[in-house]
């Protein structure tokens, strides 16, 4: 079969979904903002429990993977592709980068203004649970979904050397014979709807953002071509490095991504009160094992706050639509490495790197409010994120140069994290591509420049918020998807036991 040609038995439902829900929302924005809201609400109400439930399982089964003799394997025979630095950077910055580098200032003080577990907003208890829970829903265990999709995927690739990636592949071992035919045609349409509103939350939370922080430092008033002229600067960069590839585009883009983001946390370190960060980090440590089991399953089902399905429910139907291409990328990048070594590569460079990055940005938003310094809470509820934003960049030395490494900084994230879905999905769209090879550049520009359409398309309709709802409601499917990655890699690893009796079969 020829390689690198169009999968369109994928590639034609897909875009044709993707069609008409666009114009579902242009023709029909208030019908179909209704009808998404009333679907998210009855998922996240009525089945919020498996939401809840499927995230324990995949810690658990992750925790498996990570410490059983499994671990030991070697994915392929070859030396590692790339450094321990530009793997975590490229990894890291594919996931949720760009609501890290929003939400990690502005999310605790949300909690602080309605906390979790019925405690008092605003009270001194807030603080200390504001601080914790944002951490709790962006470490580990939130990283732990991607686990076995993951390992399926680069099992199929790099222990039974199939030329595909794509997930219906790594879900033969409970498809049988029908992968190739309905089932995995069907599982293949869901990955790439789902990675495509996964994305297009990540440009709704970074596109009003960018253009709130350069009418601040121009003047200039928000307008639609202001917001089309960012999304043009951002497909210059999306193209450019998505059609250089992973070595000369992606793992550059992610390491210059790392180095900036680095200089930005100094700056934060040298005006922050560190030591009470490190004191309230280490009691939000403790306030998460406290908690645990609440955190992990608590559905408030007697006084019905909302609080677990509008905060923790909605995490993880998020997160969901990022399995798809955390686990497609991080296995096209893993070539060499032990699986263990995956397993805590994701929650490592992932989950406790993204904790870090709460640890110290909310730490900073928390003091600047309980110091009295900036009611960021005040504004946050009147002008929104972007002007919660605005106003802690103002308290930083050299504000508009800071406000200026911002932006970059969110162009960088969103950048890696679109070039990494751009591959992804032209890879599941691609017949039997090799993991050594990558797919036709003209098809990555192509779901790039189809990214940026949509976003600019819901932005000139306002509809940017009914896509972000409708983009969970999109990944719902993918709770299936993440059962039968589990199913797949147990039924892989007992196959390969039976046939590598041997002790040393392990190593």
């Amino acid at each position: 079969m020829k390689h690198n040609s169009l999968y369109k038995a994928v590639f034609i439902p897909s875009v044709l979904i993707l069609i008409a829900a666009i114009l579902c929302m242009i023709i029909i924005p208030e019908a179909t903002a209704s009808a998404v809201n009333l679907i998210f609400t009855f998922l996240t109400y009525q089945f919020g429990w498996l939401y809840l439930l499927i995230f324990v399982v995949c810690s658990i089964t992750a925790v498996w993977i990570g410490t059983s003799r499994f671990g030991r394997i070697r994915l392929g025979d070859e030396k590692k592709e790339y450094s321990e630095a530009s793997w975590a950077a490229m990894m890291f910055t594919a996931g949720l980068g760009v609501g890290l580098i929003v939400q990690s200032f502005v999310e605790p003080l949300y909690f602080l203004s309605a906390p979790p577990f019925h405690v008092e907003a605003m009270s001194d208890k807030a603080y200390e649970f504001a601080h914790m829970y944002s951490q709790f829903l962006w470490g580990p265990m939130g990283w732990a979904c991607y686990v076995p999709a993951t390992i399926a995927v680069a099992w199929t690739l790099f222990i039974k050397k199939k030329p595909s990636l794509r997930l219906s592949t790594s879900c033969e071992p409970v498809f049988g014979k029908h992968t190739n035919g309905f089932l995995g045609k069907l599982v293949d349409t869901i990955v790439v709807v789902g990675m495509v509103g996964g994305n297009a939350t990540s440009l709704g939370l970074g596109v009003p953002i960018v253009a709130t922080i350069i009418c601040q430092l121009t003047g200039i008033k928000l307008n639609i071509w202001l917001t089309a002229g960012i999304l043009l600067a951002w497909f210059v960069v999306f193209g450019s490095a998505t059609f250089m590839g992973m070595d000369k585009g992606i793992k550059k883009l992610s390491s210059f991504n790392m180095y900036t983001l680095f200089a930005f946390i100094a700056v934060i370190l040298l005006v922050s009160p560190v030591l009470d960060i490190l004191n309230l980090e280490l009691n939000s440590i403790g306030l998460m094992f406290d908690n645990l089991g609440m955190l992990l399953l608590g559905t408030d089902p007697i006084t019905q706050s909302g609080f677990p399905q509008n905060w923790t429910v909605f995490y993880w139907a998020w997160m969901l639509t990022f399995i798809p291409v955390m686990a497609l990328f991080t296995a096209r990048i893993s070539r060499g490495r032990t699986i263990r070594q995956v397993v805590f590569g994701e929650a490592i460079w992932g989950g406790v790197g993204c904790m870090s990055a709460f640890a110290l940005f909310g730490g900073y938003s928390l003091f600047l409010q309980r110091s009295g310094k900036v009611d960021l809470v005040g504004i946050l509820a009147e002008g929104g994120r972007e002007k919660a934003i605005v106003a802690i960049l103002e308290t930083l030395p050299m504000a508009n140069i800071m406000m200026i490494v911002y932006v970059v900084l969110l162009f960088l994230f969103l950048a890696t994290t679109i070039d990494s879905t751009s591959m992804m999905l032209e890879s599941v769209c691609t017949k039997n591509l090799p993991s050594t090879e990558e797919p036709a550049r003209w098809h990555r520009v192509l779901w790039s420049l189809i990214l940026m359409l949509m976003a600019f398309g819901l932005s000139v309709v306002g509809g940017l918020q009914v896509i972000q709802t409708a983009s969970l409601v999109v990944g719902a499917p993918l709770i299936a998807v993440a059962v039968i990655a589990i199913i797949a890699v147990k039924k892989q690893f007992k196959t390969y036991e039976l046939e590598h009796k041997k002790p040393d079969s392990f190593k």
